[in-house]
């Protein structure tokens, strides 16, 4: 089962993966320069599990990023206003700074654009809440997440 190691006057207890959780794909077994063993977990949060699954694309994991990110900077209110300048080389394009709200008003926008109500509670679940799809669900995630990266695509061609 393991070895047991006392830490602090405790007895703890080093429980190794199984081969059935090995197999799953997202742990590995390293070989550490002194000599022991080291497990690592490749799926940090659920989108990242659904990735290495298969279940979505690079596009739909960078869209829910960004949607995460927004969710983060503009509904998780803090009772501050944050107020962005960039630096830049010059020009009209860089001197307009984010207006305070700016990412609340786009996460809106971005979940307006999701169609579909059960779509738009996934997408706010995976995405803000780090929460799993659940079965059968999978579909409903991967149509949210075609949405958001339709929608981000016009933005930034717009900004151009």
């Amino acid at each position: 089962m393991g070895e047991q190691r006392i830490v602090n006057g405790r007895v703890e207890a080093i429980v190794y993966p199984t081969r059935e959780r090995n197999a799953k794909g997202d742990v590995r077994q390293i070989t550490t320069e002194r000599g022991g063993l080291e497990f690592s977990v490749y799926a940090r949060d659920v989108l990242s599990y659904y990735l290495k699954r298969d279940h979505i694309t690079v596009p739909q994991l960078k869209a829910a990023r960004r949607l995460h990110r927004l969710y983060r900077e503009g509904c998780t209110s803090t009772g501050f206003v944050q107020f962005q300048y960039r630096e830049s080389s010059g020009g009209s394009r860089d001197l307009n700074p984010d207006p305070p709200g700016a990412s609340g008003r786009l996460f809106r926008e971005a979940m307006d654009a999701v169609r579909g109500v059960k779509e738009k509670k996934l997408a706010f679940a995976v995405c803000c809440h780090d929460e799993f799809a659940g079965k059968g669900n999978i579909r409903h995630l991967q149509s949210a997440l075609d949405d958001l990266v339709a929608f981000f695509n016009r933005r930034d061609a717009a900004r151009r």
